[in-house]
């Protein structure tokens, strides 16, 4: 179901039945749409999973971005509620991929050196 494949770029099996419901669509048999039936056309039709359409766009685990930028998962998920983080919902569950830090950030500090990497620490 092309359908399904595009909306699994943003959104989780719970967002996806909620909006084909929306659009009024139902199964073959005329049921709505749940978030199990959304993982099984997945499976049926051998769809990428959201997590691996995320981590193959570059989104790191919170082990991993937290191994980075020396931070418990703890910190990121407080810094991911206040947008300090950007990171994408993998599932209907509270599991979050985080993109990557940016290399370098476009600002300059008042002295006109170049601002030191994201999640960097300066004294």
């Amino acid at each position: 179901m092309k359908e399904v494949d595009d909306l699994l770029n943003n959104h989780t099996y719970g967002e996806i039945s909620t909006i084909l419901n929306e659009r009024g669509l139902r199964t073959r048999v005329g049921n709505s749409f749940g978030p199990v039936r959304i993982m099984r056309i997945e499976q049926k039709y051998a769809l990428k999973s959201r997590y691996d359409r995320l981590r193959e766009a570059g989104y790191l685990t919170a082990e991993e971005l937290g191994q980075l930028l020396g931070l418990a998962p703890r910190t990121l998920a407080e810094r991911r509620k206040l947008g300090l983080l950007k990171a994408a919902r993998i599932n209907d569950r509270p599991e979050y991929l985080y993109e990557p830090p940016a290399k370098r950030r476009a600002e300059v500090t008042f002295d006109g050196s170049p601002s030191p990497p994201v999640g960097v620490r300066t004294q």
